[in-house]
C-alpha cells in the first residue's frame, strides 16, 4: 500500500509540473516477508513475498536451497517466490545455515535459512517372521537390512547360521540356516535372534516331526497304526482290494495342508462296469482320538469324503472342522455312502463337525447316501447345502438301516427349483427298513429351501426327515426322537412340517414318543408340526407332541397337514401347544384335512392353542372328507375362523362314517361364517357323537352357532351329550338362514338326538330363537318354530340342567364311564378331564 501511494504522488507531481520544472528523484523501494526461515530435518517448501519498484535477484549461498523464480520486474503488486530445502541427511549435528540475499537497484535484504539434522533412529529388518523345515533337514534362508551393526543368534544346537553378523548397510545380507535332520517323532522349534544397538527381531523356525514308522499287519489282532496324515493317506494303498482290512489311530492328527488324499473306496482305477469296486472292507478304530482340518473334494477323486464309499465299521472318532466339496457327487464327511448294495457298514461312537457343499443331489453331515447300514451314539454339527435329497445327518436312506441315540445341530439349505427333500437329520428316506430310535435334531438348527418355484410345487422340507416314501412293504419306524428347528420354505414350497415334510405312498410307517417344537412358516399348502402331507397307507403316531407355530394356505394342522391318497393315520396319546393358521380352508389343532378315500383314527389326544382358519376350522380337524373316528380326545384354547364351518374338535364332518365318542371342547369358537358349534361346525353326511361336551363360548358374525353342532344332517346320531356353554350368539340378518340352537343348531334331516342336556344358565342370543326344552328324538327331527317352516330352523336345545347342577353330575347321571372320566377334575363345575389322556414329553 505504500509503494501504491508513492507511485500515485509521483504521477500527480509528474503530470502537473511536467511542462515546466526537472523530474523529481524517486527512492528504491524493497519489501520482503521474511529475515529468517527454520526448517526441519525433512526440508520442504515455504513461500516468501517481494515488493520492489525495480527489477530484483535472488541469490543463495548453499547447494541444499534453491528460490523459484530468482529474478522479477518492478510491480505494485506483492510477488511471490518458492523457497526450497532438501532433506537434510546428516545425524545427530548442529543445524546447517544457508543465506538467501535479494537485490533490488542499491537495495539488499538477507533471509537466514536454518535446518535442523535428522535424529539416528536404528533400523533392522528381517525378511521372514517364521520358517518351516523338513524332517529330512535342509537349509533356508532370509536377509537383513539395518543401519546398525548386528549379530545373529540361535537357540537350538541342530540349526547353525552364516554369517551370524554384519555391518550397517542400505544393502541386504543374506543369511543362511542349515538345518539339520529331525530323527525325533516330534516337531521341534528353535527361535532365531538378530540384534543390534536398540533394535531386536526374533522368529522361530519349526521343523516337522520323523515320519512315525508305520506299524502292524492290518489284521484284526495287528491292525496298522496310523499317527500322521501320511499314515491317512496311505490308508488306500494299505487296504486290502477285495479283502478285509484293520487300522487304529494312535494319536490326533491334523490333515493341514493335505491335498492328495484319495478316499479309501471309489471308482479311481478300478472297473465300475464290471462290478469291481468298493472292494475294500475296512475296519476303523478312531482310539477316541481326532482327525482335524480334514479337507476333500471331487478333483480327480470321486465320492468325496474320508472313507469314499464306507464298507465295514468305524467307531469311536473324532473328525472336526473337516471341509467337504463336490460339484457332481454324493458327499458326506465320514463318507460319500455309508454302505452301498451287498457292502453294508456300522458306524459307533463318531462325532463329525464341519461344512458339507454340493451342486449335485444326495449330500448330509455323515453321509449323502446310506445303504443297509447302522449308527449308533453318533453326533453331527454341521452345515450342508445342497440341491436337494440334503440332510444334516444323511441325504437318503436305502436298504434296510437303523440309527441309535444320534445327534444333530444343523443348518441345512437345499437350492433346487423343485422337490427339495431336505431335513434335519434325513433328508430322503427310501429305504425298505429304516429304524430311528432316539434321535434328535437339537436346539438352533435350521432347514431352509431357497430354490425358486414359478407356481405352487412340493419341496417336502422336515424338521426331521424331508420326504419319505418305499415300494409296497416298506417300514418306516420312529422312536423316541426329537427336533427343536426353525423351518423356512420359499413361497410356492408345499408339504413342509418341523418333523416330517412329507410321506409317500405304500409305506408303513410309525412314530412314537417322539417331539417336535419350533415353527414352519409358508405360503402354500400342507404344512404342519409334525408331517406336512401324509399318503402313506398305514401311518401310526403314538406318544408324539408339537410345540410352536404353524402357518400356510390350506390343509394345515398342529400334527398333520392333510392325509392324503387313500391314507390311513392311526393317532394316540399325542398332543399340540401353540398356533395354527392358515389362510385358506381345512384347518386343525392336530389335523388339517382328512381327505376323501382317507380315514382318521384318533384316541387320547388334545390341542391346547390357538386356530385362527380362514374356513374348515377345528381344534382338532378342520375338514373330515374321509373317514374320522375321535374318541378320548379334546381342545382347549380358542378357535376362530374368518369363514365357515368352525368346531372346537371338527371344523366340517362331510363323511358318514365321522364318530366321535368321549372327547370335549372347552375352546371359545368363534367365525364371520355361519354354523359355528362348540364341537362340530357342520355335517353334511351322518356324524355319530356321544358322551361329549362343550363348554366354551360360541359366536357366529351370520348364522348356525349351536353349543355342541352348528348343523347336523343326514341321520346323524348325537346322544348323551352336554352343551355346557355359557353363551351362544349369532348376529342372524332373517329368520330364514340357519338357526342357532342350545345343543344343535340346525337340524334339517331326521336323526336321533336323545340324552343330551344344556347348562341351566346358557344365554342364547337371537333375535327369533330362544331356548326351551325338548324331548329326546328318534329318527325324526325336532319340530318347526312357530315364526318359520323353513326345514333349516329346526334347532335341538336338549332339556336344562338344574341350577343346582354340575357338569360332572350331568354326566354321572348320563352313565359316562368314571374309568374315562375324571369326575373329581371338575372342581369349579365347568369341565373336567379325560383319565386316559397322556401328555407326551420328550427332553429336547
Amino acid at each position: 500500500m505504500k509503494l501504491k501511494k508513492i507511485f500515485f504522488s509521483l504521477l500527480a507531481l509528474v503530470t502537473v509540473f511536467a511542462c515546466n520544472q526537472a523530474e523529481p528523484v524517486v527512492e528504491p523501494v524493497l519489501e520482503v516477508g521474511t529475515k529468517k526461515m527454520t526448517f526441519n530435518s525433512y526440508g520442504g517448501e515455504r513461500p516468501v513475498s517481494i515488493t520492489a519498484n525495480n527489477s530484483w535477484t535472488i541469490e543463495d549461498d548453499a547447494d541444499w536451497i534453491s528460490v523459484s523464480p530468482n529474478s522479477g520486474d518492478a510491480s505494485a503488486e506483492k510477488q511471490q517466490v518458492m523457497v526450497y530445502v532438501d532433506e537434510n541427511k546428516a545425524v545427530n549435528t548442529d543445524p546447517r545455515v544457508g543465506k538467501i540475499t535479494i537485490k533490488s537497484d542499491k537495495l539488499t535484504h538477507e533471509i537466514e535459512v536454518s535446518q535442523s539434522a535428522a535424529e539416528f533412529v536404528p533400523e533392522l529388518i528381517v525378511s521372514v517372521g517364521e520358517l518351516e523345515a523338513s524332517a529330512g533337514g535342509e537349509s533356508l534362508t532370509f536377509t537383513i537390512t539395518s543401519n546398525v551393526a548386528w549379530t545373529a543368534t540361535e537357540d537350538a544346537e541342530w540349526i547353525t547360521l552364516a554369517p551370524t553378523s554384519g555391518q550397517a548397510s542400505e544393502e541386504a545380507t543374506t543369511v543362511t540356516v542349515t538345518v539339520e535332520e529331525n530323527g525325533l517323532t516330534e516337531e521341534r522349534t528353535a527361535v532365531i535372534t538378530v540384534s543390534g544397538e536398540g533394535v531386536e527381531e526374533e522368529f522361530t523356525l519349526t521343523q516337522s516331526a520323523k515320519e512315525a514308522e508305520l506299524t502292524g499287519a492290518g489284521t484284526e489282532s495287528d491292525p496298522y497304526v496310523l499317527s500322521t496324515a501320511r499314515h491317512m493317506v496311505r490308508m488306500r494303498e494299505l487296504a486290502t482290494y477285495g479283502g478285509e482290512t484293520w487300522f487304529r489311530m494312535a494319536k490326533d492328527i491334523d490333515m493341514s495342508g493335505v491335498t492328495d488324499y484319495v478316499p479309501v473306496n471309489n471308482v479311481v482305477e478300478e472297473n465300475a462296469t464290471a462290478g469291481q469296486t468298493f472292494e475294500r472292507k475296512i475296519h476303523f478304530d478312531g482310539g477316541n482320538f481326532t482327525i482335524s482340518n480334514f479337507t476333500c473334494d471331487d478333483t480327480d477323486r470321486p465320492y468325496p469324503s474320508l472313507f469314499g464309499v464306507l464298507y465295514g465299521s468305524v467307531k469311536d472318532l473324532k473328525v472336526v472342522n473337516a471341509t467337504i466339496t463336490s460339484t457332481g457327487q454324493v458327499a458326506g464327511i465320514l463318507g460319500s455312502y455309508v454302505g452301498t448294495t451287498d457292502r453294508p457298514a456300522t458306524v459307533t461312537n463318531v462325532d463329525v463337525q464341519g461344512t458339507v457343499t454340493s451342486s449335485a443331489g444326495r449330500s448330509g453331515g455323515f453321509a449323502g447316501n446310506v445303504v443297509g447300514s447302522t449308527f449308533i451314539d453318533c453326533n453331527a454339527d454341521v452345515t450342508v447345502n445342497g440341491t436337494q435329497d440334503v440332510g444334516g445327518f444323511v441325504g437318503k436312506v436305502q436298504g434296510e438301516s437303523s440309527f441309535t441315540r444320534c445327534r444333530a445341530t444343523v443348518d441345512v439349505t437345499a437350492t433346487v427349483a423343485g422337490n427339495a427333500r431336505s431335513g434335519g437329520f434325513i433328508g430322503w428316506n427310501a429305504g425298505t427298513k429304516t429304524t430311528i430310535t432316539e434321535c434328535k435334531v437339537l436346539a438352533g438348527s435350521k432347514v431352509a429351501h431357497t430354490g425358486s418355484l414359478a407356481s405352487a410345487g412340493e419341496t417336502s422340507c422336515g424338521g426331521f426327515i424331508g420326504y419319505g416314501d418305499g415300494a409296497a412293504g416298506a417300514v418306516l419306524t420312529v422312536s423316541g426322537c426329537s427336533t427343536d428347528v426353525q423351518v423356512t420354505v420359499t413361497s410356492m414350497g408345499q408339504s413342509n412340517s418341523c418333523f416330517i415334510g412329507q410321506f409317500g405312498y405304500a409305506s408303513t410307517v410309525t412314530v412314537e414318543n417322539s417331539s417336535a417344537r419350533g415353527k414352519v412358516e409358508g405360503e402354500q399348502n400342507y404344512h404342519a408340526g409334525l408331517i406336512g402331507r401324509l399318503r402313506s397307507s398305514n401311518v401310526t403316531l403314538k406318544g408324539c407332541s408339537f410345540s410352536g407355530t404353524v402357518k400356510g394356505r390350506a390343509g394345515v394342522g398342529g400334527l398333520v397337514g392333510a392325509v392324503e391318497n387313500n391314507g390311513v393315520l392311526k393317532v394316540s396319546g399325542s398332543n399340540v401347544t401353540g398356533s395354527v393358521t392358515n389362510t385358506q380352508n381345512n384347518c386343525g389343532g392336530l389335523v388339517g384335512l382328512i381327505d376323501t378315500g382317507t380315514s382318521l383314527d384318533m384316541t387320547s389326544s388334545h390341542f391346547d392353542g390357538t386356530v385362527s382358519a380362514a374356513g374348515y376350522g377345528g381344534g382338532i380337524v378342520g375338514g373330515a372328507k374321509g373317514g374320522c373316528i375321535l374318541t378320548c380326545t379334546y381342545s382347549t384354547g380358542t378357535v376362530s375362523s374368518s369363514g365357515a364351518y368352525t368346531g372346537g374338535l371338527v371344523g366340517a364332518s362331510m363323511n358318514d362314517a365321522v364318530t366321535i365318542t368321549d372327547c370335549f371342547s372347552t375352546a371359545k369358537v368363534s367365525a364371520w361364517g355361519q354354523q359355528v358349534g362348540g364341537l362340530v361346525g357342520t355335517t353334511t353326511n351322518k356324524l355319530t357323537m356321544s358322551n361329549c361336551y362343550a363348554s366354551g363360548d360360541v359366536y357366529s358374525a351370520t348364522s348356525g352357532g349351536a353349543g355342541l353342532v352348528g348343523r347336523v344332517a343326514k341321520s346323524s346320531i348325537i346322544t348323551n351329550c352336554i352343551a355346557w356353554n355359557k353363551n351362544i350368539s349369532t348376529s342372524r340378518t332373517a329368520n330364514n338362514v340357519y338357526a342357532p340352537g342350545g345343543v344343535l343348531g340346525c337340524a334339517q334331516e331326521a336323526g336321533t338326538y336323545s340324552g343330551c342336556w344344556r347348562r341351566y344358565d346358557m344365554i342364547l342370543v337371537d333375535e327369533w330363537i330362544s331356548l326351551y326344552d325338548q324331548p329326546d328324538y328318534v329318527n325324526a327331527m325336532p319340530p318347526l318354530p312357530s315364526y318359520s317352516t323353513a326345514t333349516h330352523q329346526q334347532a335341538y336345545h336338549g332339556k336344562a340342567a338344574s341350577p343346582g347342577a354340575t357338569l360332572a353330575s350331568v354326566a354321572q347321571s348320563l352313565g359316562w364311564d368314571s374309568t374315562i372320566w375324571n369326575f373329581a377334575s371338575d372342581g369349579s363345575g365347568l369341565g373336567f378331564t379325560i383319565k386316559q389322556l397322556g401328555d407326551n414329553k420328550i427332553e429336547f
